[in-house]
């Protein structure tokens, strides 16, 4: 089948034989593949628009006085005189009438399969050249017209047409169109921002110094990452992490218990003794804030430690049960101590009553 853009075939419609092969078409008839129906329809205006609206617009262009030649050299000047007109409607911001005169260039330049076999290489460079400006405007108008999935195509189509040129010669048509599809592609009608930020990034590439470009470059990356943050589906944390994160939450919530418990202990011993209640000397008063903070550490580091065994996992296990074992062996060591040094306190009172009854005695 012969291309929209080129002379490639898969068969020599002129030298069809009956060894060729057939294909059916619609109705059931057979056909040498090359030659059937769709060799004989233009295609272009069916990319946006179905056949009755096609109809409508050929009856108005009757009415305007802007009927397709037939010739070749002047159906590419009627094109380029309908994109003036245009132009000239999309300045007085009448997108209507600007659509229908982009719509009326784009089928002046509609050839049929079968009539671009019998074109030249320069008369198919020539529709090329023709038909990409005219996609650059009706990709405007339909973004201006906020019809966006068109916007889109007229834009590609018109890349299409720039690849089969000289890259020097629409470089900067092909930023316009770039930039014109990436903005098609970002809108809400389209909302394909992953494609709209492929197209920002070439056209950026192939004109550095535009700043409208870089802009619209770094919204489209700050919109892609607020939506994929924003996708519970496509970006959903890994059962490991969203496992970590739970128990980070309540390891924090067991701290700040925790905390609010060791407040509460050392104003309590912070808090001036009663008549009834004995001062306790300053090494047993640090002893005793020490094992108080230890002993809230060792209910911190038990909760972290069933967490843990509930999570089954043995190494955080291990962690969290080495500084208990040490803050008990602390606790051990300080009854010791206390023990020892109240006796020591407790010492020369005793020698006073043993010396009173031994008197008593006497």
């Amino acid at each position: 089948r012969v291309g929209l853009f080129g002379r490639e075939r898969l068969y020599d419609v002129t030298s069809a034989c009956c060894h060729a092969p057939m294909a059916k078409d619609g109705h059931g008839v057979l056909h040498p593949i090359g030659s059937g129906p769709e060799m004989l329809q233009e295609h272009w205006m069916l990319h946006f628009c179905e056949k009755p609206e096609k109809e409508l617009l050929l009856v108005w262009m009757h009415q305007e006085g802007l009927d397709r030649p037939k010739p070749f050299e002047d159906r590419i000047a009627h094109a380029e005189k309908l994109r003036e007109m245009s132009n000239r409607w999309f300045k007085a911001r009448d997108y209507r009438r600007a659509l229908h005169c982009i719509m009326a260039a784009v089928h002046s330049l509609d050839w049929t399969p079968a009539e671009q076999t019998g074109q030249s290489p320069e008369q198919l460079r020539q529709v090329a050249q023709a038909m990409l400006p005219v996609m650059g405007n009706a990709a405007m108008i339909f973004l201006n017209r906020g019809d966006f999935s068109n916007a889109v195509t007229a834009a590609t189509a018109g890349l299409k047409c720039a690849d089969r040129l000289p890259q020097e010669e629409t470089r900067l048509m092909r930023v316009k169109l770039l930039w014109r599809r990436g903005i098609a592609r970002g809108e809400k009608g389209a909302k394909d921002l992953e494609g709209a930020l492929a197209d920002f990034t070439e056209a950026a590439a192939l004109e550095p110094g535009d700043k409208e470009i870089r802009t619209c470059l770094k919204n489209c990356k700050l919109a892609l990452l607020e939506e994929r943050k924003n996708d519970p589906i496509r970006f959903r944390p890994s059962p490991s992490k969203k496992d970590s994160a739970v128990a980070e939450q309540s390891v924090d919530k067991a701290t700040a218990v925790q905390e609010s418990d060791m407040t509460t202990t050392l104003e309590q011993f912070d808090a001036p003794a009663s008549s009834s209640q004995k001062e306790l000397p300053p090494r047993l008063e640090k002893l005793a804030r020490c094992i108080g903070i230890c002993l809230g550490r060792s209910r911190r580091y038990c909760r972290s430690a069933r967490q843990a065994m509930e999570q089954k996992k043995p190494m955080a296990l291990a962690a969290m049960l080495l500084p208990v074992l040490v803050v008990g062996l602390a606790v051990v060591t300080g009854r010791v101590l206390s023990s020892s040094s109240t006796e020591q306190h407790d010492l020369p009172e005793r020698r006073e009553a043993v010396r009173a009854g031994a008197f008593a005695n006497a």
